[in-house]
């Protein structure tokens, strides 16, 4: 039996630091040793791609690390210069009722996270040319696959958006497109980042890969599959970004209304909230999608795989938001990895890279 190694990345935004200081920490342990040589795949979603295609590229964890760094990943998120000068905290019309006065003041106190994206690309393109090269092809790297959502098929009409695997492994059509693009395509954040369309392959305006799946596992394990890989054969690595027990209590419920009132609105509210420990997070339609997503895509590959699957979870006990380059969000990863690589999880995760791919 020859042992077929995926590697896959969730997406997260900024706490792809997480999956890089993951990784950089496993390639250290002298009982697993770098196994990264064993990878016949990497996979990634969001800003899971870049680290997947970085690594396809050769590059060093370290300076992909590097890159999520607070210095680096400030850089990437330049403010949207679309909402300069538009003005919120316009009072509501008399009458409306206190209900309806208190989300009016919501509104207009976040009028320009409402109508346009919060960031430009620009710092993340930047970023992925650096490390990816600007000419770099999907042909010239290691296999590796990346989930995006195309906005509008026109191969078909009417049009539709759909779930694309953008991949260079045999038969794909993508194997000449940048390698940068396909992160850009994969990392298009709704809310905080536009759409991108590549000039490099004919998709048209794409948006997050998370939209859908923002674990790439069962992706890679159905591309490995039509490669001709036996199910038998394949095992995955899977990294979360930081687990946060996120949810909608009650509570947040009640206060904005009741199930009743629970529009658009609030559904795409920028407003986190806590009630006594429970986190609501901002755009939670955005965010349960993306987490639903990620576990529901890991309970299915571990029941493909079960025991030639882990999963690297790290629980986060705060809220990091994807765009959240701040001290505090740095210091709660920190402190979230220090108490990983001391918990029988991380253990887990060194006995079995030990087991099956320790580096000869």
């Amino acid at each position: 039996m020859s042992k077929y190694l995926i590697l896959a990345c969730d997406g997260g935004g900024i706490r792809g630091y997480i999956t890089a200081s993951v990784i950089e920490k496993l390639i250290g342990e002298p009982r697993a040793g770098n196994f990264l040589p064993q990878v016949r795949l990497t996979a990634g979603t969001s800003t899971g791609s870049f680290i997947a295609l970085a690594l396809a590229a050769g590059k060093d964890i370290a300076a992909i690390k590097a890159l999520y760094a607070q210095p680096s990943a400030r850089t990437l998120f330049p403010r949207n210069a679309a909402i300069a000068g538009k003005l919120g905290g316009h009072p509501p019309p008399h009458g409306l009722g206190k209900r309806v006065e208190n989300m009016w003041g919501m509104i207009m106190g976040h009028y320009d996270e409402l109508i346009d994206t919060k960031y430009a690309n620009t710092g993340v393109m930047a970023a992925a040319k650096s490390v990816l090269g600007a000419s770099t092809t999907l042909s010239q790297l290691a296999p590796v696959v990346v989930n995006t959502l195309q906005l509008a098929d026109t191969s078909v009409t009417p049009n539709t958006w759909r779930p694309v695997t953008i991949s260079n492994l045999g038969g794909s059509p993508f194997g000449a497109m940048y390698a940068w693009e396909a992160g850009m395509c994969s990392g298009a954040a709704p809310i905080y980042f536009p759409p991108y369309s590549p000039t490099s392959a004919p998709l048209g305006y794409c948006a997050d890969g998370g939209l859908y799946a923002n674990n790439p596992s069962l992706a890679a394990i159905s591309s490995a599959i039509a490669e001709g890989v036996l199910l038998r054969d394949i095992h995955l690595l899977s990294f979360d970004t930081g687990t946060t027990a996120d949810s909608m209590p009650a509570k947040v419920i009640d206060g904005w209304g009741g199930p009743l009132h629970m529009g658009p609105v609030q559904w795409l509210s920028p407003e986190v909230k806590n009630t006594g420990g429970n986190f609501t997070p901002q755009f939670p339609l955005l965010a349960s999608l993306m987490d639903a997503s990620s576990e529901s895509i890991a309970m299915n590959a571990r029941s493909l795989l079960d025991a030639r699957c882990v999963r690297v979870t790290v629980p986060l006990t705060a809220p990091v938001s994807l765009d959240d380059t701040s001290d505090a969000s740095y210091a709660t990863m920190e402190a979230a990895l220090n108490r990983f690589y001391a918990s029988p999880g991380y253990a887990a995760v060194v006995d079995w890279l030990a087991r099956n791919f320790a580096a000869p």
